[in-house]
């Protein structure tokens, strides 16, 4: 019989703000099992997923966090014993929590790793024997004769979760992916296992069912038991029912994560419904969130670029959206464009803007025609067509300089035209850009016996002034402070024809810093 494991175990304490609590995480994932068996497509990708989720929201230090996903159950026992050795030097100094995850083929005796077997009874006596105050298992696993996309478990007895607020809580709670002969599925929509999806979108802040920012073990388990549920009874392998085996002493439920520390998040308004899909800026699936009207869903997430589609049909309502630091989001039905379902699940397809044009104030500061340090403001307009701009900006600029027999004053009105692209980096956009400017420049000199001419010849020294064509190349970013608002910088290397002091035309290297404030609509 061929089965598949998913093992996890994860633990956030009773109090998850608590200080004296430490959390010790290996995660383990190996998409190759025994010789005769089919590679498995996201056992490793779902092990990466659940790291990345414990440091980012599990309260897990990155010296902490063991990730293995190649040498076997050599390379998984040193992470297993390192772990051990750790949780019993943080233990004199507080509470400890022990972190888990192992994604792997496997048998009734032993997890497959790489060729190599590491056998459940090892996993099981290291679980009962850790140093840890607290500790949570997750099983994902199939024991009956089913494809090979599927995954299962032999659960434990269904224990009812106390929804009550946390206090002292100790022992262990190991959840099941499945209920007894059930498989466990994995899904190439979700590009994972069915239950890890929805497990890990729960802890997000889709589990939150009482909406008080903090996400509990009865809310997990809730969520990922009915979105499983229901997801799989439509599925070939059959309807799978998560489960639970509980062996803990104290009162109340286990706070899981606070997913405001992610440090952004989106909610759908609740005039939404339907299924959404959640993509991040390298097109991976965050979550498939299912919304009824009336309700208000919300998701924690890292600072970033993402991408929300309601699929329907040949087409889609869809939007990107720039997350930035402590950025959060409202997405009601108007926030949202219509636009054919290949361009939004296209790998590499052009942004989705809902604000394609961009006002922006600036001021400057750069060389001047002569080299001499210029300072000024202006204003720019610009209309993005996916990835690509075109913009419009009108600049005023001064300076001057003093030399040993006369000091020059210059003032130089300009405008640019100009193309350009844009390139996602987290939460800002690099612009790279040629302009063509045409500038006005009026030049006066004072000379040092300026009232002298002016008594002999009577007038003083005339002002000159020509016009100035340049060609300009630019490097930029975009910063944004909220959905609307952005901060700007860029940096311009220009080439100026000058013909203001000679009859023969002149070239003016002309480099120039901007700093300013946008509004996108």
């Amino acid at each position: 019989m061929k089965w598949c494991l998913a093992l996890a175990v994860c633990l956030f304490g009773a109090n998850a703000h608590a200080e004296d609590e430490f959390r010790v995480a290996v995660v383990i994932g190996s998409n190759i099992g025994n010789a005769d068996e089919a590679p498995l497509e996201y056992a490793e990708a779902d092990a990466e997923r659940f790291h990345a989720l414990l440091l980012e929201l599990g309260h897990v230090a990155p010296s902490r966090a063991y990730l293995v996903t190649s040498g076997g159950a050599e390379t998984a026992r040193r992470a297993l014993v390192e772990a051990r050795g750790r949780l019993q030097e943080l233990r004199a100094r507080g509470r400890t929590v022990l972190i888990v995850y192992i994604s792997s083929h496997a048998d009734e005796r032993a997890v497959h790793l790489a060729g190599s077997e590491l056998p459940i009874a090892e996993i099981r006596a290291f679980l009962s024997d850790a140093p840890a105050d607290l500790r949570l298992g997750i099983v994902d696993a199939c024991r009956t004769k089913v494809p090979l996309k599927a995954k299962g478990g032999k659960p434990g007895p269904e224990v009812r979760v106390s929804a009550e607020r946390p206090s002292r809580v100790e022992g262990s709670v190991l959840v099941l992916a499945a209920g007894e002969g059930e498989p466990a599925q994995e899904w190439g929509s979700l590009r994972g296992s069915l239950f890890t999806h929805h497990f890990l979108a729960g802890l997000r802040g889709l589990a939150d069912a009482n909406t008080d920012g903090e996400v509990t073990l009865a809310e997990t388990y809730s969520y990922a038991f009915g979105k499983t549920a229901s997801g799989s009874v439509s599925a070939k392998g059959g309807v799978q029912r998560p489960s639970f085996d509980m062996a803990i002493a104290g009162w109340g439920d286990w706070v899981f994560t606070v997913p405001v520390q992610l440090g952004a998040s989106l909610t759908l308004g609740r005039e939404l419904e339907g299924t959404y899909w959640l993509i991040d800026a390298r097109q991976e699936l965050v979550a498939e969130i299912a919304k009824r009207r009336g309700e208000r869903t919300t998701i924690g997430l890292t600072p970033g670029w993402y991408r929300l589609i309601k699929p329907d049909g040949e087409f889609a309502d869809a939007t990107d959206l720039n997350l930035a630091w402590s950025g959060s989001r409202i997405i009601n039905a108007l926030d949202l464009s219509r636009v054919p379902l290949r361009r939004v699940t296209l790998r590499g397809s052009e942004p989705i803007q809902l604000r394609p044009f961009r006002v922006s104030v600036f001021g400057l500061v750069g060389a001047g025609p002569l080299g001499e340090t210029q300072g000024g403001f202006g204003a720019s307009v610009s209309r993005e067509w996916g990835a690509w701009f075109a913009r419009f900006s009108a600049e005023f600029g001064t300076g001057g300089a003093r030399y040993e027999l006369l000091s020059m004053r210059e003032s130089e009105v300009a405008g640019r035209l100009g193309v350009g692209r844009t390139f996602r980096i987290w939460v800002a956009l690099v612009t790279v850009g040629v302009d063509v400017r045409l500038s006005y420049i009026v030049q006066r000199v004072t000379r040092v016996d300026a009232d002298t001419v002016q008594r002999v010849f009577g007038r003083s020294e005339p002002s000159r002034s020509a016009f100035a064509p340049a060609g300009d190349v630019s490097l930029g970013v975009l910063v944004p402070l909220s959905e609307a608002w952005w901060v700007d910088a860029e940096l311009t290397l220009g080439l100026q024809s000058l013909a203001l002091w000679s009859d023969t035309s002149q070239l003016a290297i002309r480099p120039q810093g901007r700093l300013g404030l946008g509004f996108a609509f």
